[in-house]
């Protein structure tokens, strides 16, 4: 059993035979340890010993990876056996298939739990916007072929870090959906859908990495479906990533009209198929 292994081989290379330090470390210490392990085999070690019966129940980082055992009883039950008194650090679900409203529980769980990184990977759900509210969130990774319905922009002051792939935003007018993310520094975008775009407007931005397969993200800024770019947000780039599929000329053009506000960065990144129309509009 791999609880034991682990068990045995934290033992034998700190020199301890015939006393168990292990199990003389810290809730601090041991917590550390499961974090790197599915919460379903956190929970197995309870079986080690009386010190380990209830060390699952305080964990402040859970991890639901891909697994069919993982499913949304399994989940419901280990939230509601948590230790209520402890914070959550840090929540990975990464489980198909969830409904819609199971996603929502589990995401309103972490956030009112003060979970400082969350990374939720759910396939053909929808959720509201109005869910992702949190002055604690640090750190936001959505994936998937996820729905979002947008009205208003997230309130997450103390997010520095978003990455949101293959997500779907489903509003009826353009939001500034990151202008209240006021101390985000690195944002990626790995091809998102709109239909009516948003902009990214953020002074503090110092990393953006974009990869869209949509031309109509880079068309003009009036039109349906574009991102729209502050220049005080390009201003602020040090590191900037973009990669576009099968670019018009159109798109291009404003690629590289956006290049020309890139003062300070220090790592910039093109796809062949963007320089290459840059050529021929000769840039």
């Amino acid at each position: 059993m791999w609880w034991w292994s682990l068990f045995s081989f934290v033992k034998n290379i700190c020199g301890f035979v015939e006393d168990d330090r292990l199990s003389s470390l810290s809730d601090d210490l041991l917590h550390k340890i499961l974090s790197y392990v599915d919460t379903k085999d956190a929970i197995k070690t309870s079986g080690l010993s009386s010190r380990w019966r209830y060390i699952w129940t305080s964990m402040p980082y859970l991890n639901f990876n891909f697994d069919p055992s993982n499913t949304s009883k399994f989940v419901h039950d280990v939230l509601s056996h948590r230790d209520k008194l402890t914070g959550l650090h840090s929540l990975n679900l990464r489980c198909c298939p969830f409904d819609s409203a199971f996603a929502e529980t589990v995401l309103s769980y972490a956030l009112c739990n003060h979970v400082q990184e969350l990374t939720l990977e759910c396939l053909r759900i929808t959720l509201p916007d109005s869910l992702i509210i949190s002055r604690c969130l640090k750190h936001l990774t959505l994936l998937g072929s996820m729905s979002i319905r947008l009205e208003t922009p997230w309130e997450l002051p103390a997010l520095t870090t978003l990455h949101l792939e293959y997500i779907t935003f489903c509003n009826d007018k353009r939001v500034d959906l990151f202008s209240k993310c006021v101390n985000l520094k690195d944002l990626t975008l790995e091809y998102p859908r709109t239909s009516k775009g948003f902009r990214i407007w953020h002074p503090c931005l110092s990393s953006l990495t974009i990869k869209s397969g949509s031309p109509s993200h880079f068309k003009d800024d009036d039109d349906d479906g574009s991102l729209q770019f502050s220049v005080e947000s390009l201003d602020s780039l040090e590191k900037f990533d973009l990669c576009i599929l099968s670019p018009p000329l159109a798109a291009a053009r404003k690629v590289f009209g956006l290049l020309q506000h890139l003062h300070r960065v220090k790592f910039l990144t093109l796809n062949l198929e963007v320089v290459e129309v840059g050529i021929r509009l000769n840039y």
